[in-house]
């Protein structure tokens, strides 16, 4: 191990010469001395050197051990694992190894070996690729090694084995990276490898990478060239029919390579206008030259074209569009590890001004859509939504204020652009919603909205694309595509294809029937044979042959012929005679289950579905995502590496929420990452020298400011931010660039603070970025690992069923499982770069099943399309193009599907040699029609021609007609009635708008039968913005749903009747689509039975669908409507009908208008009009309507039943008139004859007998009366009341038995609460809890808003009191007067004009209050209470009376004892002569209430005193609550709690609202003021204490001072107030700060304070003994660290002396006690302990007989 840690100076790094390695490679050596050798160590020894980051690698033999150990090392996959690991230097090591190349012979015994550890057999495997690859970029960075191989010119000197080994490294790193492609060192490698001629992969890295290509077109300046018109000459051999220039410089993501294209296309492509380049199907403008690679490159370009274009029309149309989208903030969680999301809200309605429906319209918004977000139109940037969740009320599309998704973005610009977004748009989201939840009114809510939305950065999401999804895989494989398999036959069409070598040369057909398992011989074929043992014709025959002799098979099959039959046989038969897999790829989801099932109902077993999407019940068990979970665990190097993946994941998880919550703090002078102090002392040293406070030098002095006040380090910080101007006394105007700091306004600062605070939060962002990229890397690995045990299932299975799509997705598992062979079904309909990625590179036969003439691929692009004739011509199969190139192909011609009516059609359109099959001419004829293919002619014109600007674009806008879709409906309508089952019917259209149209109609017009619609027509419904069809329940299991489609969408399947809606109706003659022959093909040929098309007959036969559409017509039954007749009279005339009216009147019921008159069981005869369905009239019978004429059951009386004959009879209804009596003896009248029909039911009407009676309970003894049927149950129930005595001192409300348990008290509490109001809840036990009431804290200025419970200010208006005796208050109004009471009558007069009754300065009541002409309520109402004399009667002169805000008023004699003015006035005789003292404890501080309603009185001037001491009583006990509530929260999270918080919170303590009417009062000695509560301000300011401490960084700095000031404060309160255990808390807590700090402890002030404090606890008279005891620990902690400090000066060191004398002077006294002796002789003198006054000491050098030296311990 010497080698790797003691050379600390070696140097020589890079390629020279070096001596000392072995002669002979060391990857060619054995390692091991035995079994199992010396692996173990050797690991750990690896191990040990890629986890330390000093043992590093420095010479060429230590990089041969290093190497060596990874030979040696037994799991690679473990191995690449460590090197990868983020945690170790595995990095490192590898760049040190190989940086130790200087030669040939070098990279033979280091760079071989290496690549071969990396790249073998076990690291090969798809499931550890990402893995693989991250370790092979490692190499590649290494910097000069590639320059190093050229330079060495190591291509050409080395070995055969060697160049391979290096060939397979740079096709490996090709492949993946485009930092790779582009590598011009690469690239010069590839070209020497390439010229060896010996290395067969050197042809496939130069096809990778272009090289051939890119010396024809001189890739650099081309790269450079982004003007079209540039030298068209130069380019024409190349390029002429659709671009002058071939691909690359166009835009950002225009690149020659195709592998080098990122597949979301950049802002800058959505933007470009200039065309794209795009290959021509006849590649009359190729630039590559590899054939291969030119296929993968043109199905990539024009795939991808298809997708982008898509999004340009989205952007263009703004037709999914969400406006006042705003980013608020980013998701990040580590519960099931899901990738970092910003997160995207929109508003709660969307443009329509309505509310979105998440949870049923999940088509809305839906996961891995592109959306772009999008200003004034043009898009500025481009995501992916991955969250999108409506699981929880008031999380993401359900969260208050508008939904919300979580978007993940694709470059690093857009990334931290919208971190910065978040920073601005988060803060005004909160105050949104606090908007929301508060009181304001509606309208000034709005505006504050308003304002704040204005303010926020908000953009209009475009969804551009929900289904790039579904593009995404098969782009990524083409990309990862090096060779294209089979390319004899799929690129050089070489029709003289090999037999597959993997069948044998005689193959047994299947055991079972048809088959008998007939043995074939391939070689010796007769088809003769075949037809004569079997069941198949000719054509089946010669098909099978040629699929079984040819490595590409290729077999059409007309509409009926059988395809999915001959695919299924096909693969029977290569699983019967081989041991090969077999993947079946079909375009669709039906068609995948289609045939499948095939291969089970056939017997297969050993089959599995991929994808989720399967509706069949059959297939429900041989799902991989069924299948999965019941699988055993993942092998352990698998499940090992998936537990590294996790782990690292988690860590960076924790990461990324870390650098968001550090990218959140908002921006300080400290913080974060030292805040703006520490970027200006980076950047702008002159300006944070104005921001900051000049140092002051002298020790234990605290800087204060003009106020006083202690200067923060912030202060002026804070000051500037906030806009104010330097301080004058810093004299800072002198330095050169104050006007450019402090002359700023606040907006040019807050901006140059923007500014600042992008610079300090750039590399956080970058940080962020990077951690999201690795972790993204890490859920792809982790999602490949895990289909390890899809794997395990797939290696069993024989049979692997797959769409298009999904044989992409599962890519990785299928090149690990290698299936020898590919059946496409319906071959003709799948896009060529669909089933070219699911090639993998073991595949050895291909048979390709469909038909060319029935419909393309269908492309999203018109332009992109065969028939627009620009030459692209993407829709062209696979399939097509190779039966158009002269591939041989075999045709089935015979068809099994369709009636000869319906299959002429198509004969004569498209296949001349089609037969009908025996079977289909005995189909039955369409029931209630006279003709089984019809034709229905009309003149109704589509939807919206009158919109030309609409109407004009016969492609992009999908197209509908109300008439047909109505006749439509009811043609279905019809067939139901004609007895068809729902099954058997289809509606096909060729537009989607006409689906929805006819969708909409069915579910209006049809009230059993629903319309159904598949999953791809919906896709293609929110593709093109059609959201009027929003069923909820379109379901194909309820068995009345029809369904309905587009033709595109129904290819491969059939139904017995068949409706079409043409749609087309224009006097232009358009036909759309219509006009192409593969479309109708597949229109005219999905019927078995019956054929009914609806159209314009003129408009097909213009010119623009006459060519189609003249044989067509001639060949069917055109009418003007449907020619119907009476299955029942079918000699009566036919009837043609065409509208809806028609058919309601003609056949209402499916038949004709007689009456049917059929006598039914019942004896009724059917009521309805002839009706071909329910013959038998068993459904007609449950709907009649008749009267019954039965007798109901039971009934002896033989009344007749009221009800219709349609309901059961059940119990006889009708009344028997007059008495019955009851076994009870009471008598029960008009009672229903089911009630009274036999003695039992008699006795069962008794046992509700509801008669009064009294009776005696035996429980308790009572005699109530209660009803009869009571006293004859088993338990009779007492009515009483309960009674029980309670502990509330209410009786108990229950019923009369109840339990213990069951006593409970249903009165009110009547208790009194603080503020006067009654508590009014249910009776309880405890505390009553605030109150819920409205504040009744109210004067003649205002009155107080909110509920009781919460506080509120007192009322500093001036008071209103006056009178002519004895002047005005002169105090505020809620301030206890100190005006005396004056007891003189109002001399003022009513209105009435009679002499005021009420007492000298109250308001005058109205004249209802007149003891004279008042009413006469009020001159009855008692006004005194201690001699109860009326008003009428009382004396007011003697006596005035004082009216009360509730209008109750009683004699002032009566209210003066109830306001115990006495006690708040001092009295000679019966006048008021002086106040007294409030706080004497003689006034109960609760508010009055009035003697009559118990309403709290308030606003009565003469009681004004008392009243307002109670109110601010009240008050202050408000207030006290609120500081309580807050001091809690701010306690229990102290940390985040701001310091200008606390010190609020302790100036609130102090200013209470008495001392708020203090203030008021301009500190009048007139007003008494209640102390601040002691307990609450000394705990406010503990906290405030206790937060400088915390921040404190050390001793003596400014938070250390300010928290030692406020504990001093606070230990004088205590002492003043006489709170000993409060000041015991607050000594100790002084005492822990002073000790926090070891170095103050020897300053001898602080020293001395903490032990007075200490001793202080200690001593106390008052025992406090939990305290007592810290304060003991705390002195022996200060002890020992006094000691630790002088020991550490006297150099003694655990014990031991190291050279210094000091050690010796120490010594302990007879009770172990330490003291030191300064005299180097030792004692001179005696003294006395400090501790224990013990002598200690001595004279003349000799120690005292009872003292010691120190021992070393005791020093400790």
């Amino acid at each position: 191990m010497n080698n790797f840690n003691s050379r600390q100076n070696r140097k020589g790094r890079g390629f020279g010469r070096s001596a000392g390695y072995r002669t002979q490679p060391a990857y060619q050596r054995n390692y091991r001395s035995g079994p199992g050798g010396n692996q173990r160590g050797q690991q750990h020894l690896f191990t040990r050197l890629i986890a330390s980051r000093e043992m590093r690698i420095y010479s060429l033999n230590d990089a041969q051990r290093f190497i060596q150990e990874m030979v040696r090392f037994d799991s690679k996959v473990d191995l690449l694992a460590k090197l990868d690991d983020d945690r170790m230097f595995g990095k490192e090591r590898i760049r040190e190894s190989l940086s130790c190349i200087k030669s040939n012979e070098d990279i033979e015994h280091i760079l071989v070996p290496f690549l071969q550890v990396i790249m073998n057999e076990e690291t090969l495997q798809p499931l550890y690729e990402p893995l693989r690859n991250r370790v092979l970029m490692m190499i590649f960075q290494i910097p000069c090694l590639l320059e190093g191989l050229l330079n060495l010119e190591t291509i050409a000197l080395s070995s055969k084995a060697t160049a391979t080994i290096i060939c397979m490294f740079l096709v490996a790193l090709a492949k993946p990276f485009m930092e790779a492609r582009q590598s011009a060192s690469l690239r010069s490698l590839a070209v020497a490898l390439n010229e060896r001629g010996d290395i067969p992969q050197a042809e496939v890295l130069c096809a990778i990478l272009l090289i051939r290509e890119a010396n024809v077109l001189d890739i650099s300046s081309i790269a450079g060239t982004s003007d079209a018109n540039t030298s068209k000459d130069r380019y024409s051999a190349v390029c002429w029919v659709t671009d002058r220039v071939p691909p690359g410089g166009r835009h950002s993501n225009d690149q020659i390579n195709y592998r080098d294209i990122q597949l979301v296309p950049t802002i800058d492509e959505l933007l470009c206008e200039k065309n794209p380049w795009l290959p021509l199907h006849n590649e009359s403008n190729k630039y590559i030259e590899n054939p291969e690679s030119r296929l993968l490159d043109s199905n990539f370009r024009l795939l991808r074209a298809d997708a982008v274009c898509t999004m340009k029309e989205r952007i263009n149309e703004q037709t999914h569009l969400w406006k006042n989208s705003r980013i608020v903030g980013l998701s990040c969680h580590q519960k099931d590890l899901s990738p970092l999301s910003f997160i995207i809200q929109m508003d709660e309605k969307n443009n329509a001004g309505k509310a979105t429906d998440w949870r049923n319209n999940a088509r809305i918004l839906p996961q891995n859509s592109i959306i772009a977000l999008c200003h004034n139109g043009i898009p500025i940037r481009l995501g992916t939504i991955i969250v999108r969740e409506c699981r929880k009320n008031g999380e993401w599309l359900l969260a208050p204020g508008g939904a919300k998704i979580g978007v993940s973005f694709y470059s690093q610009t857009d990334f931290n652009t919208s971190i910065e977004e978040i920073g601005k748009n988060a803060p005004l989201t909160e105050k949104i919603n606090n908007l929301k939840k508060s009181t304001k009114g509606e309208k000034k809510m709005y505006f504050s909205q308003e304002h704040y939305r204005e303010q926020m950065i908000c953009y209009d999401l475009v969804v551009v694309s929900q289904s790039f999804f579904s593009y995404e895989p098969i782009l990524k494989t083409l990309q990862e595509m090096d060779s294209v398999p089979l390319a004899n036959e799929i690129v050089l069409i070489n029709s003289q294809s090999e037999r597959p070598l993997y069948l044998p040369q005689v193959v047994r057909m299947p055991d079972t029937k048809p088959f008998n398992g007939f043995s074939c011989n391939l070689n010796n074929w007769s088809t003769k044979d075949v037809t004569a043992n079997t069941s198949l014709d000719e054509s089946q025959a010669n098909a099978l042959w040629h699929c079984l002799t040819h490595r590409v098979a290729l077999v059409q099959g007309p509409p009926g012929t059988g395809k999915t039959f001959m695919g299924a046989l096909v693969a029977q038969m290569i699983l019967q005679n081989t041991d090969q897999s077999i993947l079946c790829v079909c375009f669709t989801n039906h068609a995948l289950d289609q045939f499948l099932e095939h291969l089970l109902d056939a017997g297969e077993q050993k089959v599995v579905r991929l994808g989720g999407r399967s509706k069949s019940e059959k297939l429900e068990g041989y799902q991989l995502s069924n299948l999965s979970k019941a699988k055993a665990n993942l092998n352990p190097i698998t499940l090992k590496r998936l537990k590294q993946v996790e782990a690292q994941m988690y860590r960076s998880l924790e990461t990324i929420q870390d650098l968001v919550k550090l990218n959140e703090q908002s921006l300080g002078w400290q913080r974060p990452q030292g805040g703006v102090e520490h970027y200006l002392q980076d950047f702008h040293p002159d300006i944070v020298k104005q921001l900051s406070i000049p140092e002051v030098e002298a020790d234990g002095f605290t800087q204060v400011g003009p106020d006083g006040k202690p200067i923060e380090d912030d202060y002026l910080w804070k000051l500037w931010l906030k806009g104010g101007a330097c301080p004058s006394w810093l004299n800072f105007d002198t330095m050169p660039s104050f006007q450019e700091v402090w002359g700023l306004n606040k907006e040019m600062r807050y901006k140059l603070v923007d500014t600042w605070r992008q610079d300090i939060m750039s590399d956080v962002r970058n940080d962020i970025f990077q951690a999201t990229e690795h972790y993204e890397k890490l859920r792809l690995e982790r999602q490949s690992l895990r289909r390890a045990k899809d794997l395990q299932i797939l290696n069993d299975a024989k049979v692997i069923g797959a769409t298009t799509n999904g044989a992409a997705q599962f890519r990785d598992i299928l090149k690990a499982k290698k299936p020898g062979v590919v059946i496409v079904e319906e071959a003709g309909e799948v896009f060529e770069s669909h089933i070219l990625s699911a090639l993998s590179s073991d595949i050895s036969h291909l048979i390709l099943i469909g038909d060319h003439k029935q419909l393309r691929p269908k492309a999203e692009t018109y332009k992109l399309t065969t028939v627009s004739g620009n030459g692209y011509s993407l829709d062209c199969s696979m399939f097509e193009r190779l039966v158009l190139a002269g591939l041989p192909a075999a045709m089935l011609d015979v068809q099994h599907r369709m009636r000869p009516s319906i299959s002429q059609i198509v004969r004569c359109q498209t296949y001349p040699s089609l037969k009908d099959h025996p079977s289909v001419e005995k189909h039955p004829d369409v029931l209630g029609v006279k003709s089984n293919v019809v034709f229905i002619n009309h003149d109704e014109k589509e939807d919206g021609q009158n919109d030309k600007r609409r109407w004009n674009n016969d492609y992009t806008k999908t197209k509908s007609n109300t008439y047909e879709a109505k006749l439509c409906v009811e043609l279905v309508r019809f067939f139901l009635l004609q007895g068809y089952d729902s099954e058997q019917l289809v509606v096909l259209t060729p537009y989607v708008g006409q689906l929805v149209k006819i969708a909409n109609t069915m579910e209006k017009e049809l009230t059993d039968t629903k319309g159904y619609i598949s999953d791809m027509d919906l896709k293609e419904l929110d593709d093109d913005a059609m959201g009027s069809y929003t069923k909820k329940d379109n379901c194909k299991s309820e068995s009345k749903n029809v369904r309905c489609a587009t033709v595109d969408n129904f290819q491969g399947e059939e139904a017995d009747i068949v409706i079409i809606s043409l749609v087309r109706s224009n006097e232009e003659g358009k036909v759309g689509f219509l006009k192409e022959a593969q479309r109708v093909n597949v229109l005219m040929s999905r019927a078995r039975y019956g054929l009914f098309v609806i159209g314009n007959k003129e408009t097909f036969l213009s010119n623009n669908g006459n060519h189609v559409w003249k044989l067509i017509l001639e060949m069917m039954d055109v009418r003007k409507g449907l020619p119907t007749y009476c299955q029942l009279h079918p000699n009566d005339e036919t009837v043609e009908l065409s509208e809806v009216e028609e058919f309601r009147k003609h056949r209402p019921n499916g038949g004709c208008c007689r009456p049917c008159n059929y006598r039914m069981s019942c004896g009724h005869a059917c009521p309805q009009c002839c009706h071909p369905i329910d013959r038998q009239h068993q459904a007609a019978q449950k709907r009649c309507c008749e009267p019954c004429r039965k007798f109901p059951p039971e009934c002896t009386l033989q009344h007749p039943c009221l009800k219709l004959c349609k309901d059961e009879c059940g119990p006889c209804t009708a009344i028997v008139v007059g008495p019955t009596e009851l076994p009870c003896g009471h008598l029960v009248h008009n009672s229903r004859c089911h009630d009274v029909r036999n003695p039992s039911a008699i006795k069962i009407l008794s046992t509700k007998c509801n008669e009064k009676v009294s009776f005696t309970f035996e429980g308790c003894g009572h005699v109530e009366e209660t009803e009869c049927f009571n006293t004859r149950s088993e338990f009779p129930i007492c009515p009483a009341l309960c009674n029980h005595p309670l502990k509330c001192g209410h009786l108990c409300s229950n019923r009369c038995g109840c339990s213990d348990e069951a006593h409970r008290c249903l009165k009110s509490c009547e208790r009194k609460l603080f503020c006067g109001h009654i508590c009014g809840s249910s009776c309880h036990d405890g505390n009553c809890g605030p109150c819920k009431r409205c504040c009744e804290v109210k004067c003649i200025h205002s009155k107080c808003p909110k509920d009781c419970c919460h506080p509120c200010a007192p009322c500093v208006h001036e008071c209103r009191w006056r009178c002519e005796h004895q002047g005005r208050c002169l105090l505020v109004c809620s301030a206890p007067c100190s005006r005396l009471p004056c007891n003189k009558r109002c001399s003022k007069l009513l209105t009435c004009g009679h002499q005021c009754p009420s007492v000298c300065g109250e308001y005058c009541p109205n004249q209802d209050f007149c003891q004279i002409c008042g009413s006469e309520s009020n001159k009855s109402h008692v006004v005194d209470m201690i001699e109860f004399s009326t008003y009428q009667e009382h004396n007011l002169d003697s006596d005035p009376i004082v009216i009360l805000p509730c209008s109750h008023f009683y004699s002032i004699s009566t209210m003066d004892q109830s306001f115990q003015m006495e006690s708040a006035y001092q009295k000679k005789g019966d006048d008021f002569i002086k106040t007294q003292t409030l706080f004497a404890g003689h006034i109960d501080p609760k508010p009055r209430s009035c003697p009559d309603c118990r309403a709290v009185i308030h606003s009565v001037f003469r009681y004004g005193r008392v009243i307002n001491f109670a109110e601010l009583n009240s008050l202050e006990r408000k207030h006290s609550m609120e500081i309580k509530s807050t001091l809690e929260k701010y306690s229990s999270f102290l940390e985040s709690t701001k310091i200008d918080a606390l010190e609020e919170l302790v100036v609130m303590v102090k200013k209470g609202p008495m001392h708020c009417v203090f203030e008021a009062c301009a500190g009048s000695a007139q007003v008494e003021v209640k102390e601040p509560p002691v307990k609450l301000l000394i705990t406010a300011m503990k906290l405030l204490a206790e937060k400088h401490a915390n921040i404190s960084k050390k001793a003596g700095d400014k938070n250390y001072k300010k928290s030692c000031v406020i504990l001093r404060s606070c230990i004088e309160i205590c002492n003043d107030t006489n709170s000993h255990r409060s000041g015991c808390e607050v000594r100790l807590m002084l005492a822990s700060i002073l000790l926090k700090f070891g170095s103050l402890m020897m300053v001898e002030g602080v020293k001395a304070e903490k032990d007075e404090i200490l001793n202080w606890i200690i001593n106390h008279e008052v025992d406090f003994k939990d305290m007592k005891k810290h304060a003991l620990e705390l002195k022996q902690q200060d002890l020992a660290a006094e000691r630790a400090v002088v020991i550490k000066a006297m150099n003694v060191v655990e014990g031991y002396d190291y050279g210094g004398s000091w050690s010796s002077h120490w010594y302990e006294c007879p009770n172990g006690h330490l003291y030191f002796i300064g005299e180097c002789g030792g004692a001179m003198a005696e003294s006395k302990c400090i501790e224990c006054g013990a002598p200690v000491g001595g004279s003349s050098h000799r120690l005292l007989a009872t003292n010691r030296p120190a021992r070393s311990e005791a020093l400790l």
